[in-house]
């Protein structure tokens, strides 16, 4: 392999590792010392070592398939990214946006069939909601068919717009970056994500976890909204669906 393949092909899984590795150790750092309690959304019993272990075990195995899929994936790479080029800052914005609701897109439409088809529901994304009170490191405790579909989502943006390699790497660390948000079990009034419009914050995803039934998105809450799965929805159908039982047995 020459020295431009393993740009893409290691180079692009350091971008990943890195980019998930150290917001995951800052969060554990926060998650562990204590002092934000008053902002953790779920109790923290639900996440014993046991549970935290095997978070990371699943995580870990993830990383160790990736670096040969990259290995092999990389002439699709580099005909994908430029190796070169550059692009103002203001276009690269646009792209990243356009990429976040592509990449949600699809997220929603394939994490609502693993929910609604048992099957697939109990082979492939029911060891990720083991965890119904998320932290940092089941960002990545996935199976890694439900891991080869983010991937999916991910790349459609970016293959578009060919961003070069370096803006690509970008986005893929920002992506990361927004993954880990959405699973660190707190919700700071400062969190940036939550306070954009239209976007769902770590609240939004770890409600997902609480109740399994809504929240789809991993990003854009405007999406479950459009199609009537938001928590709101859930719960308003849950309490209605509880008032006909009661109703039905008080006859």
């Amino acid at each position: 392999m020459d020295e431009r393949a393993m740009m893409y092909s290691a180079g692009t899984y350091l971008v990943l590792l890195s980019s998930w590795v150290v917001p995951c150790a800052l969060f554990e750092v926060v998650d562990r010392s204590g002092h934000f309690e008053a902002y953790r959304i779920q109790p923290k019993t639900k996440q014993t070592d046991v549970v935290r272990r095997k978070a990371f075990r699943m995580a870990l195995t993830n990383w160790a398939w990736l670096p040969f899929a990259l290995f092999f994936a990389h002439p699709l790479l580099q005909r994908a990214f430029p190796y070169e080029g550059d692009v103002s800052w203001w276009r690269f914005f646009g792209m990243v946006i356009v990429s976040f609701l592509v990449d949600d897109i699809c997220f929603y439409c394939y994490h609502r069939v693993l929910h609604e088809v048992p099957f697939l529901y109990l082979r492939f994304h029911k060891p990720h909601h083991v965890y119904t009170a998320p932290f940092a490191w089941t960002s990545h405790a996935v199976h890694p068919v439900e891991m080869l579909l983010q991937s999916v989502g991910a790349m459609i943006g970016p293959v578009f717009f060919a961003m070069p390699l370096k803006y690509y790497w970008m986005w893929l660390a920002i992506r990361q970056l927004q993954g880990v948000l959405d699973h660190t079990g707190f919700d700071f009034p400062w969190e940036p994500l939550g306070l954009i419009p239209g976007v769902g914050g770590t609240k939004f995803h770890d409600d997902h976890h609480r109740y399994f039934k809504a929240n789809y998105a991993s990003c854009f809450s405007f999406i479950d909204y459009m199609f009537g799965t938001d928590i709101e929805t859930y719960r308003r159908k849950r309490k209605k669906l509880e008032e006909e039982k009661a109703a039905s047995r008080s006859r």
